[in-house]
């Protein structure tokens, strides 16, 4: 009878050893903050070193550097936009991010390869990542987004870009381009083959070549609070496919063209009392 029971006793402890086992959850490591240089000589050492989550703050400095960022949710951030320089040497595009939740934020990013497709900063086919408060010059597109939806450009600066200060193409939706100022490019943003329900809101565009901004294939986006001054052309409609957007509130200044429109319908005004647009 002893050994019955010892041998039950047995059974059940082991019973509820598995189930504590079975019933452990696997605990998370909290967020790393990598610094660099101090715990990375490079940025890209960084990325490769880093967990989803992690965060790498990046010290005054210049960093010869074209960077992959191909994991989710890391933060890139600046000690100051102007002393953080990431000069991708004109040899490819300086930061591609093919990763969602990305953040980057303090740098001032130049020297793109001067070759269509390449970009101070792409992102492609990715969701929620953000560009904010950079400084971007002297590449082909400033910003180039492919595929991607949900993003946030803001209070960026991008000036003497190639091409594009920002760049839509292929299929983005419900991204915000807000508060940059879009300076001295070929075309301060353009919008491209069916990239619809984007919001473009309180931008500062002026002195660009062609136009300030360039729809091509695209629709339903919302247009408003925009400056456009010293361009070509303020807004340029370029195909049948650019339609019912919504334009208001924005600022016409000495534009060639105001606006230049080969689609319709489009809105362009937001009723009584808001109103419409300012020419100048």
């Amino acid at each position: 009878m002893k050994r019955i029971v010892s041998g039950i006793m047995l059974t059940l402890m082991l019973i509820d050893t598995l189930t504590l086992a079975f019933n452990i959850q696997r605990v998370k490591s909290e967020p790393r903050t990598i610094v660099v240089p101090d715990d990375c000589p490079t940025i890209q050492d960084a990325i490769n070193s880093a967990n989803q989550g992690d965060i790498i703050f990046v010290r005054a400095g210049t960093y010869h550097e074209n960077l992959i960022v191909n994991k989710n949710n890391l933060t890139l951030i600046g000690e100051n936009k102007d002393t953080v320089i990431i000069d991708g040497g004109t040899k490819g595009t300086v930061i591609r991010i093919i990763s969602d939740y990305v953040i980057v934020s303090g740098f001032t990013i130049r020297n793109s390869k001067y070759e269509y497709w390449y970009a101070g900063v792409t992102v492609e086919q990715a969701v929620s990542t953000k560009i904010i408060n950079n400084i971007i010059t002297n590449c082909f597109d400033g910003v180039l987004i492919s595929k991607s939806q949900n993003l946030s450009i803001i209070n960026n600066t991008l000036l003497n870009n190639k091409w594009n200060g920002v760049h839509l193409k292929y299929y983005c939706y419900f991204d915000q381009i807000v508060n940059n100022t879009i300076l001295n490019n070929r075309n301060g943003i353009s919008i491209e083959v069916e990239s619809n329900n984007n919001y473009i809101l309180n931008n500062y565009i002026e002195g660009n070549e062609l136009d300030g901004l360039d729809l091509m294939g695209s629709s339903q986006n919302i247009i408003v609070g925009n400056t456009i001054a010293n361009c070509f052309t303020g807004i340029y409609f370029g195909s049948k496919a650019d339609n019912l957007n919504i334009v208001y509130h924005n600022n016409f200044i000495n534009n060639y063209y105001q606006v230049t429109c080969y689609s319709a319908p489009n809105t362009w005004d937001n009723g009584y009392p808001s109103g419409g647009e300012l020419l100048e």
